[in-house]
């Protein structure tokens, strides 16, 4: 009885390592995913911060140039 005793707590101890290995690897996928989102939304920011430099960059050529008033007569 005592070599099944021994053999079931040591199939017990790897059942348990497994599951502690799956939950592992799950927190890690769930924070790869978390990183993923934040690198997208940082990547939305930045296109939309460049379109509003170039966008601010464009109005201040056109009133330091005057374009609009300088055709009429």
């Amino acid at each position: 009885m005592n070599r099944f005793d021994n053999m079931s707590k040591d199939a017990m101890a790897r059942v348990e390592e497994i599951m502690n290995s799956t939950k592992l690897n799950e927190f890690l996928h769930r924070k790869e995913e978390e990183e993923k989102k934040k690198t997208c939304i940082l990547w939305i920011l930045a296109i939309i911060g460049v379109v509003a430099a170039v966008a601010a960059i464009a109005y201040g050529v056109y009133r330091f140039f005057g374009l609009s008033g300088r055709f009429r007569g």
